[in-house]
């Protein structure tokens, strides 16, 4: 894989409903494998002249880290995939309980990206509006060439080293209006369009926060009213339970009501 595909895969990997990690070689962008039987070096410090927060995609690491804690406490636990492109991934995180919603999408890199490559007249469709972005990320080389390939690594022979020519550009938290990886217009259905503009390029990662409709709103809010069902159900038998949950229409013939159609259960 390119260097440009490791912050969108880490992406990718941080909207999973589940634990996740890394290892300091990945986010240095260390561009070989780490044997961890042969490799008798040591790691670089953590300190200013040699690993700190602007050291490979750190920064970006750390943002979608606080993402993927954010998302399971708060209770985003369906998890949908969709595959824009061949190399264009959108994970959604869905909460059940608040209706909100974060969509993450990432412009793979499995091989080197022509500079031209866009997806400029694709994009994807959210239910609701966008509240806020919540990071917008990037990678690109030092040079004016954006996506130059690695020329001036050399291996220390006594630190684990990575890349250093290349640059991670991280912005967090902004107006939906300030984006520039995206062109957001409703989609006239009570949806959101999120189109892709030139600026979504391999390596690109960007993810919004998306709220349900404001006429939709008290409807939910009347629905969070409703009786626990764990109160419901505590008086429930065995018997109960099985009658409740497995006497359906297919097996027992529930009652057809004139007008209606048949009840499942």
């Amino acid at each position: 894989r390119s260097v440009f595909d490791s912050l969108p895969s880490a992406a990718l990997v941080a909207m999973a409903c589940c634990a996740s990690g890394s290892n300091m070689g990945y986010d240095m962008l260390v561009p070989h494998h780490i044997h961890v039987v042969d490799e008798s070096r040591e790691y670089l410090p953590w300190a200013d002249d040699a690993v700190n927060i602007n050291t490979g995609i750190v920064a970006g690491k750390r943002a979608l880290n606080n993402l993927h804690y954010q998302l399971g406490k708060n209770g985003f636990d369906q998890v949908f995939v969709d595959q824009v492109t061949e190399d264009v991934v959108c994970v959604t995180r869905h909460s059940a309980t608040s209706r909100e919603t974060v969509v993450l999408v990432a412009f793979t890199a499995f091989q080197h990206p022509h500079p031209d490559k866009n997806v400029v007249g694709r994009g994807v469709t959210v239910s609701g509006n966008v509240d806020y972005i919540i990071l917008e990320a990037s990678l690109a080389h030092s040079s004016a060439e954006k996506f130059s390939r690695p020329t001036q690594f050399e291996k220390d022979p006594k630190k684990i080293n990575g890349l250093t020519e290349y640059e991670l550009s991280l912005r967090e938290n902004f107006k939906p209006s300030e984006t520039t990886m995206l062109e957001i217009i409703p989609s006239g259905d009570g949806g959101t369009r999120l189109n892709f503009t030139n600026k979504f390029k391999p390596g690109c990662v960007v993810a919004v926060k998306v709220v349900p409709q404001p006429q939709v709103r008290p409807a939910l809010q009347k629905l969070s009213l409703v009786p626990d069902m764990q109160h419901v159900v505590a008086s429930l038998s065995l018997a109960d339970c099985n009658r409740v949950l497995f006497k359906c229409d297919k097996e027992d013939a529930a009652y057809d009501i004139p007008g209606f159609g048949p009840l499942v259960y």
